[in-house]
C-alpha cells in the first residue's frame, strides 16, 4: 500500500489488507474519518509512520496469527515483541489507557487526536516518548508517569500539543 493510497478517503469503513501485502506507507489511511476496523495481514513487514492518523473513527486494529512484525492487543497496534506502542486507535471510547508493562517506546503521535482518553499511565519500562504522541488529546487530563527520566520527544510542548484539557502531569521532572 503506497504513501497517501486512501488518503482522505472518508467513505472508506471497513478494510481487510490483502495477504500479498507487505509494506503499509506513511499516511497510507491519513485521514479515513469513517474507517472503523482494519486488519493487518501476515506478509506486512513494515507500516510507514502516521498511516493510521486522522482515523477518528478507527476503533479496532487486528493482526492475522501469522504475522511476525506486529501484534494488536486489545485493537491497539504493537511491535510484534510488545516493545513499541504504534497506534492506539482515535475511535475507542475508553476514557483510561495503561500501557502495558512490556513497552519500552511509545512512538511518535501514538494517541494522536485520542479524543475520548482522559487518563493515561506510561510504565516504568518506558524509556521514550515520540514526538506528538499525545497531540490532539483533547480529553486528556491527567498522564501518570511512572518513569520520569524518560526521553520525550523532539519538543516536550509538542508531545502535548492541543491537548486542550486542565492537563496534570504526574511523575513528570
Amino acid at each position: 500500500i503506497g504513501n497517501h493510497a486512501f488518503y482522505n478517503c472518508n467513505s472508506l469503513t471497513i478494510f481487510s489488507l490483502p495477504d500479498k501485502v507487505e509494506n503499509i506507507g506513511y499516511y497510507a489511511f491519513y485521514n479515513c474519518s469513517s474507517l472503523k476496523s482494519i486488519e493487518i495481514p501476515n506478509g506486512v513487514t513494515s507500516i510507514g509512520s502516521d498511516a493510521f492518523n486522522g482515523c477518528s473513527s478507527l476503533t479496532d486494529i487486528q493482526v492475522a496469527d501469522g504475522n511476525r512484525g506486529y501484534q494488536a492487543i486489545n485493537g491497539v497496534l504493537f511491535t510484534y515483541d510488545g516493545k513499541t506502542l504504534i497506534r492506539y486507535p482515535a475511535g475507542k471510547t475508553e476514557t483510561a489507557y495503561l500501557i502495558p508493562g512490556s513497552v519500552t517506546d511509545v512512538e511518535a503521535y501514538a494517541f494522536f487526536s485520542c479524543e475520548s482518553l482522559e487518563s493515561v499511565t506510561v510504565p516504568r519500562g518506558v524509556t521514550g516518548i515520540g514526538t506528538g504522541a499525545f497531540r490532539g488529546c483533547t480529553g486528556l487530563t491527567s498522564l501518570m508517569i511512572l518513569r520520569p527520566d524518560c526521553v520525550v520527544g523532539d519538543s516536550d510542548l509538542d508531545v502535548f500539543k492541543n491537548c486542550t484539557s486542565a492537563l496534570v502531569l504526574h511523575g513528570w521532572p
